[in-house]
């Protein structure tokens, strides 16, 4: 019997010794040695576009931002970039891939590791380092705020210049990847001083948390290339070094008048890792590769980014994409496998952004030794469709009714009659645009009918997985245009955009039809780009003319196309099962942009006083539509009682096209989760399945668009003078709109308190105008999102008319900053904090976990011996 329990209870020993070693030895410390250095940036060093093939002087767009005179600085700026090296006395640099361009060196770590970073500071200010996505204690924050800490939980808010500091950051279970996130999760680091102008002047860098046993030496397993792409305006003007580059670069730096807005918008820098206009290097991929693409957004209200990887497609979360939706402080792990060949751009679709040079090219080639598979399809149909582009009159509100109010859409001093009112500096309701119509034959003179409610949408169209499609294109157009599609799989024939891709001859007819010509192009949809298995059974996409992408755009060139699984179509084309199917492209119009703006002008009045300058002017030819009808013009959207409707909802256009629809009366079903925009909101009563429940309201409340404006003038104002100047006057409008969270700015609110290791859920509610668009930012801890399975974030994005659910439970105790990631809110008090309590002295639970362990095992150790 003595023998029975001596060799059960050694058994368990080993066991224990063994388990004891995994939670002790198997982890890392990853010790990283960065400076904070000062360096001169060039965002195109080429002294090229090239995408376009042009000297940026001679491109009138890339001039704005890279030409260096007496009051502007160029396109070469002094910068503060994060650099690392090989140890502590900060020697000898480690080599810095190009294609991170002034990015800090990539940080990354497996679950259970420690990263230690040795931070030196050998800028002339102070600085620091904040991390996204992982467990740090007060003394490893490196953001500075009054966070009620003193002495070293205080060293690591500013390191002044000649200083460092440890930073000590675990990747605990609660930060690690969900089983349903990828292997590896994307985060920043920043400076996080005074955060808006500490990363406007260039701290900033990626950082990666992985799963155990993801990482494979400096590199990952079962993936061939890596990637990290930061989207952005830097905002030269935010820069701590802008009047050192004002010295520096600009020959009358006296002249300088920093407040102008045309030298604060030559400072605005649209780039990608730093880079613009086409001069992002080392993109270099082999055909066949597994590529991780790590994508980040950071910044101000502009930096609304989609991300467009032309010719490959990917998956995020799940889902098959090839744009990848950015905002300030969203992260974004794309898994692509390279199977196209070719020189291919990858651009930012908001068109702003894209005009300003917010593009790169990736290059991918057959190596050898590998693969030079290309997807082919089989056993599909081909399906055929013939589309022409007419020019064509578009009225944006054909009843002449805003049928919402009833009212004529001319009504004086109505919000319509901006927009519709024509004069002698109006253009009014009606625009000549360019239309993608399609026909029944080659012929091109039959019409096919489309659906009303398509408006001026060009037809939609359909394939299943294994099909080709095939669309005939003629152009009846004044001007050269294009078809450019997005979710299928073309070769360089068939892609449909004009830029300098590396092809000539037959390769680049398709780049641009001319008017009276006709292209044919070719596409497919194999698996490797159908919807993937968490994606519903047809995909949306959208087609579009891609010679000038924004004015070919504006001027009404773009249609719904639809990828679905194998089986999913009906011989008429329409899905099965689908009562009724909806696409729905919501968009503001810029006419103004339009290749027909001056033949637009001319048709609406003989005499010549339109001034294209004029803000009320442009304003009139912003036309905020879906499917180009404004104030409820849009017809038959009509459905029967138990219809089951499937709504293909698409976005497009520039900065302003943030855009929530609501669907009154009903909900729809969106990734497995019920949603009306709206209804999301908790009852009023408490839940018994959580410890604690917080609602958060984030919005730019304008009191100038309150009913009681007068009121609080004549209550508060101490001297007001002429109100209705007051009223008019930037400064004084500027001040009355609140950056609040619940409506408190600053820091004013109070009662988010909660103890260690509670389950907390958060809910996020976003309301108000284009401005509020907010990513609501966490420190100390993450939370899980639930979007088909969890994931783990710390930001959330939030829109008008967005409410959601996030999940905590809170491990790292303190006080801590939760605020909107974009600059501006930022910078308007947008912000709040929130205290983690420890319920007692013990230290955390991972120390205690080791501790008990090790105390377990010598018990047993004891124990062994006296038996």
């Amino acid at each position: 019997m003595k023998l029975v329990k001596s060799n059960t209870a050694f058994v368990w020993l080993v066991f224990c010794v063994v388990s004891l070693h995994h939670n002790l030895v198997s982890s890392k410390v990853r010790r990283y040695y960065i400076a904070a250095v000062e360096r001169k940036w060039n965002y195109a060093p080429s002294g090229y576009n090239n995408v376009k093939g042009l000297k940026l002087g001679e491109d009138s767009d890339a001039a704005v931002f890279t030409t260096r005179g007496a009051h502007t600085i160029g396109s070469v700026y002094n910068k503060v970039l994060y650099r690392e090296y090989t140890d502590s006395t900060f020697t000898t640099k480690k080599d810095h891939p190009k294609y991170l361009g002034f990015l800090g060196p990539i940080l990354k770590g497996e679950e259970g590791d420690t990263l230690e970073i040795h931070f030196k500071n050998r800028a002339s200010r102070k600085f620091s380092m904040h991390p996204h996505g992982v467990f740090y204690r007060k003394d490893s924050e490196g953001a500075l705020y009054e966070d009620k800490t003193t002495g070293n939980d205080k060293n690591d808010d500013h390191v002044p210049p000649g200083g460092s500091h440890v930073y000590s950051w675990k990747l605990t279970n609660a930060h690690a990847p969900t089983d349903s996130d990828d292997d590896c999760l994307t985060w920043i680091y920043h400076s996080h001083v005074l955060p808006h102008k500490d990363i406007n002047t260039g701290l900033l860098g990626i950082m990666l948390t992985c799963k155990k046993g993801a990482l494979s030496g400096d590199g990952r397993k079962g993936v061939d290339k890596e990637f990290v792409g930061l989207f952005t305006v830097l905002d030269e003007n935010e820069s701590w070094l802008l009047q050192k580059n004002i010295d520096e670069f600009c020959s009358d730096p006296s002249g300088v008048k920093t407040d102008d807005e045309d030298f604060q918008e030559s400072n605005k820098m649209h780039a990608i890792n730093g880079y613009f206009y086409g001069n992002l290097p080392g993109l270099e991929i082999c055909l066949g590769d597994s590529v991780k693409w790590h994508l980040a957004g950071i910044g101000n209200e502009v930096d609304i980014h989609t991300a467009y990887f032309h010719g490959q497609s990917f998956i995020i979360d799940g889902h098959r994409k090839d744009v990848a939706s950015l905002l300030p402080a969203t992260f974004v792990t794309a898994s692509m496998k390279a199977l196209n060949p070719g020189t291919w751009m990858l651009n930012c679709l908001v068109n702003d952004h894209y005009n300003a040079g917010m593009y790169a090219l990736y290059h991918v080639t057959k190596c050898n030794g590998k693969s030079n598979y290309v997807p082919t399809v089989s056993g599909g149909k081909t399906r055929t469709y013939y589309i022409a582009a007419n020019e064509v009159p578009w009225n944006y509100g054909p009843t002449g009714m805003n049928n919402m109010d009833g009212q004529s859409l001319t009504k004086p001093d109505s919000d319509s009659a901006v927009f519709f009112a024509q004069g002698a500096d109006r253009i009014g309701g009606t625009y000549t645009k360019a239309s993608y119509e399609e026909y029944t034959d080659s012929t091109f003179s039959v019409n096919k009918e489309k659906p009303k409610h398509l408006g001026f949408l060009g037809p939609v169209i359909r394939a299943e997985v294994g099909d080709v499609i095939e669309v005939v294109f003629k152009n009846n157009a004044n001007h050269n245009y294009s078809i450019q599609p997005h979710g299928v799989f073309f070769n360089k024939s068939n892609e449909g955009a004009l830029y300098q891709d590396r092809t000539s001859g037959a390769q680049k007819a398709d780049d641009i039809v001319r008017p009276g010509q006709n292209y044919t192009y070719r596409w497919t949809v194999p698996e490797e780009v159908g919807p993937s298995q968490s994606d519903s059974k047809c995909i949306t996409w959208l087609y579009y003319s891609s010679v000038d992408p924004v004015k070919d755009t504006y001027s009404g060139l773009f249609g719904p196309l639809l990828t679905c699984k194998k089986g999913s179509l009906k011989d008429d084309n329409t899905q099965k099962s689908i009562d009724k199917e909806f696409v729905l492209l919501f968009t503001v119009t810029d006419e103004s942009a339009s290749w027909y703006h001056e033949e637009n002008k001319k048709r609406a009045t003989y005499s010549n006083t339109f001034n294209d300058e004029d803000e009320d002017y442009l304003e009139s030819n912003l036309m905020h539509g879906i499917n180009g009808y404004l104030y409820a013009n849009l017809p038959d959207l009509d459905v029967c009682l138990g219809d089951k409707v499937s709504w293909h909802l698409i976005g497009f256009g520039n900065e302003v096209d943030m855009h929530t629809a609501y669907f009154y009366g009903n909900t729809f079903s969106d990734n497995g989760q019920m949603k009306d925009t709206v209804s999301l909101l908790p009852a009023t009563n408490s839940r018994s399945d959580v410890d604690h429940e917080f609602a958060l309201l984030f919005t730019v409340l304008d009191e100038n668009e309150s009913w009681y404006l007068d009121e609080n003038i004549d209550k508060y104002c101490t001297s007001p003078g002429n109100k209705d100047q007051l009223k008019g006057d930037a400064d004084f409008q500027e001040s009355n709109k609140m950056h609040g969270v619940n409506g408190f700015v600053f820091a004013n609110g109070d009662g988010f308190k909660m103890y260690q290791n509670e389950k907390v859920d958060w809910y996020l509610l976003g309301m108000g105008n284009e401005v509020d668009l907010h990513t609501v930012h966490f420190h100390g801890q993450t939370f899980l999102r639930k979007h088909v399975g969890y994931h783990r974030e710390d930001v959330y994005d939030l829109f008008p008319g967005v409410f959601a659910t996030v999940e905590m439970i809170p491990d790292s105790v303190g006080v801590w900053l939760l605020h909107c990631h974009v600059n501006d809110h930022m910078v308007g008090g947008m912000q709040t904090l929130y205290t983690v309590y420890d319920k007692s002295t013990d230290p955390s639970a991972a120390d205690l976990t080791a501790r008990s362990s090790f105390i377990i095992c010598l018990l047993l150790a004891v124990g062994v011996m006296v038996i």
